[in-house]
């Protein structure tokens, strides 16, 4: 598996299947380089939201997953 951003978006965004987010996580978990890869881009993407530049669908994405977990919502506050 490689950190594409597709990949990253869709682990964020809870569309990975079982066995990818085990594989990914593993990954993370091993290697602070990796970890740090998807901390950089979840990062960047709350920063694109917050400034308006996400396209419709991944937008629309972030809204009904991402901003349904009361902890990132908090994060998200924080940071606007």
């Amino acid at each position: 598996m490689t950190n594409s951003d597709e990949m990253m978006t869709r682990y964020l965004f809870g569309e990975l299947s079982e066995s990818e987010r085990a594989e990914l996580e593993t990954e993370y978990f091993a290697d602070p380089g990796a970890f740090n890869r998807l901390e950089r881009f979840e990062n960047d993407l709350i920063d694109d939201y917050t400034r308006g530049r996400l396209g419709g669908d991944t937008r629309a994405r972030f809204e009904r997953v991402y901003l349904s977990d009361p902890n990132r919502r908090t994060r998200l506050k924080r940071i606007v």
